[in-house]
């Protein structure tokens, strides 16, 4: 009797200490969880700045190319 009441005892003194672990364990994983969400949440942010840095240089290309259009001579019609 007095052997199964210390491995009782002894099974929930390992038990309280694997859920002391496992409770660290857990703050450790949602401490990298954070930080990948932080990180992600930068690479949102550069690739909408990166969108919308292509799409001003494609818009300038456009405007550039449309200057140019309107100094050229007008086309000469051809007559048959």
């Amino acid at each position: 009797m007095l052997k199964q009441l210390f491995e009782l005892i002894r099974s929930v003194f390992l038990l309280t200490n694997d859920v002391q672990e496992n409770r660290k364990q857990i703050e450790s994983v949602r401490r990298d969880l954070a930080e990948v969400e932080d990180k992600l949440h930068q690479l949102a942010l550069l690739l909408q700045h990166e969108r919308n840095e292509r799409e001003k240089l494609a818009l300038q290309l456009e405007n550039t190319l449309l200057r140019f259009e309107r100094r050229l001579p007008p086309p000469r019609s051809s007559r048959g």
